[in-house]
C-alpha cells in the first residue's frame, strides 16, 4: 500500500512541477519577451506602435529623444532581466550569456544624452552614436532566442517531451493501467 501511495505522490509532484514551470516560464520569460519587443520599438521610434507615432508626428525632437531614451533603458533592463531569469536553465551557451550581460551593462552606461533645459520637462538630445548602440543591442536581442529555445524555455522539443507518452507513464506509475 505504501508503494502505491508513493507512486501517487510522484504523479502529483510531476504534474505540480510542470505547472510551476509553465507559470514561471509565462511570467518570467514569455511576458518579458513580449515587453522587449515594445521597448525596442519605443527605443527606435519613440513609440511602441504606429498609431501613437502618427498622432504625435509633430512632437519636438528633444521630447521624442526622451521617449526613445526611456524605451532604450527599459529594453536593456528587460534583456538583462530575461538573461537573469533564464540563466539557470541554460545548459549550452553559458559563456555567451555572460558576454551578453557584460556588453549590455556597458551599453546601458554608454548612452549619455544632452540635457536640454530641465530634464523634468522630458527634453534631451540623444548622442549621434545612439543608433549604432541601439543596433548592437538589437543584435544581442536577436541572438537570445536561440539558446532560450534550444533549452526548451520558449518551445518544448516534441522529441524530448511527448505528452501522450508522459500521460501513459504517469498512468502506469499510479497503477491506473497495468504495465
Amino acid at each position: 500500500m505504501m508503494a502505491k501511495a508513493n507512486q501517487e505522490t510522484k504523479v502529483v509532484d510531476d504534474a505540480s512541477n510542470w505547472n510551476s514551470a509553465k507559470r514561471y516560464s509565462d511570467s518570467k520569460i514569455m511576458a518579458i519577451l513580449e515587453s522587449i519587443d515594445r521597448h525596442e520599438m519605443t527605443a527606435q521610434f519613440g513609440f511602441s506602435n504606429l498609431e501613437d507615432a502618427v498622432k504625435n508626428n509633430q512632437m519636438e525632437k528633444s521630447k521624442l529623444d526622451y521617449l526613445k531614451f526611456q524605451g532604450f533603458k527599459f529594453l536593456v533592463a528587460r534583456l538583462l532581466q530575461l538573461i537573469s531569469n533564464s540563466d539557470f536553465a541554460i545548459v549550452n551557451n553559458k559563456t555567451e550569456f555572460k558576454k551578453w550581460v557584460k556588453k549590455l551593462e556597458i551599453i546601458d552606461k554608454s548612452i549619455i544624452p544632452t540635457i536640454e533645459d530641465d530634464v523634468s520637462n522630458g527634453k534631451i538630445l540623444l548622442p549621434d552614436y545612439y543608433v549604432d548602440v541601439l543596433s548592437i543591442t538589437q543584435k544581442i536581442k536577436s541572438k537570445l532566442n536561440l539558446p532560450l529555445n534550444k533549452n526548451n524555455l520558449i518551445f518544448m522539443n516534441k522529441a524530448d517531451y511527448d505528452p501522450m507518452e508522459a500521460k501513459k507513464r504517469l498512468m502506469e506509475e499510479s497503477g491506473a493501467i497495468p504495465e
